[in-house]
């Protein structure tokens, strides 16, 4: 099984290279991996780390998908040369773990000797999401080389997680603590229908701002971005951004103008810093 998860791998990931023309950033017109999750974004070997998945769709959407989740180790490869293209030509030796089917998470554990093995100070392992729409049956006919598939039908995503020794101050992900709209805090999840443009700010802990080197071996605050998508009406702008230290009139503002047409929707406001971590949260705008 594991040669034909591969093949899925291989196959798809030349789908996903020469595939149709991106959607636009800030709009949901189709079914989308917004953000890929781990828990630990850097990880020591032995340890387990937990993979969570945001897939969202436009709000018309009446089709099913299926998650397959593959970690692999390029270095665990035969002449690997430490890149993703590693992860293309093997018969499962750097595959990590077995694969996850069905599921919109997924753990697996760093090997103990994922580092020592290949003489390594540091690493970094691929994750990949796959998506296959309407059944299952579509991936198992591409994985078996068979006809019956739809190229159409695959979505891939791409993560990395950083393998690092116990002894290194490792990254910890962003916690994305307040949405603003108006200048006024948002408490929960739902907000009432909207009937004209609003203003939204987003915010993180202080604690996001962790310490990095740059290119001056100097110690700097990390970068942290904010991403704007919503599966209706208009959002202005796909990234804003914070500084340590800024208030609430400081901060970058995002517009939104809401739909024309009834019916609830989502928006969803994903945190990244510049060294792999990610939060995310999820309004839903409701007519009720």
């Amino acid at each position: 099984m594991k040669k034909y998860i591969l093949s899925i791998l291989l196959v798809a990931t030349l789908f996903y290279s020469c595939g149709p023309e991106m959607t636009s950033p800030v709009e949901v017109n189709k079914l989308r991996v917004l953000g890929i999750k781990a828990d630990k974004p850097w990880v020591s070997p032995g340890e387990e780390v937990t993979l969570t998945s945001l897939i969202t769709a436009p709000e018309d959407y009446n089709g099913e998908y299926h998650p397959v989740w593959l970690v692999c180790d390029p270095e665990a490869v035969d002449g690997g040369n430490g890149s993703f293209l590693s992860c293309m030509n093997f018969e499962g030796g750097g595959l990590i773990g077995t694969p996850g089917l069905d599921t919109e998470s997924h753990k697996f554990r760093v090997p103990e000797d994922s580092l020592t093995a290949f003489g390594k100070e540091e690493k970094l392992l691929y994750i990949v999401l796959i998506l296959c729409e309407d059944t299952m049956d579509n991936c198992i006919n591409l994985a078996m080389n068979s006809t019956g598939f739809d190229p159409e039908k695959f979505l891939i995503s791409l993560k990395r997680v950083k393998v690092v020794s116990s002894e290194i101050e490792k990254n910890s992900n962003p916690i994305l603590a307040d949405i603003y709209m108006d200048d006024v805090k948002i408490e929960g999840s739902t907000i009432s229908k909207l009937t004209g443009k609003v203003r939204f700010k987003a915010s993180v802990l202080d604690s996001a701002f962790e310490k990095e080197l740059d290119y001056n071996n100097e110690e700097v605050d990390e970068k942290i971005t904010f991403s704007w998508i919503s599966t209706k009406g208009s959002i202005e702008y796909f990234y804003t951004n914070q500084k340590r230290g800024e208030t609430l009139a400081d901060f970058d503002e995002n517009s939104f103008t809401p739909p024309k047409d009834d019916g609830s929707y989502k928006i969803y406001i994903i945190a990244q810093d510049n060294r792999g971590g990610m939060d995310w949260k999820t309004l839903t705008v409701s007519i009720e």
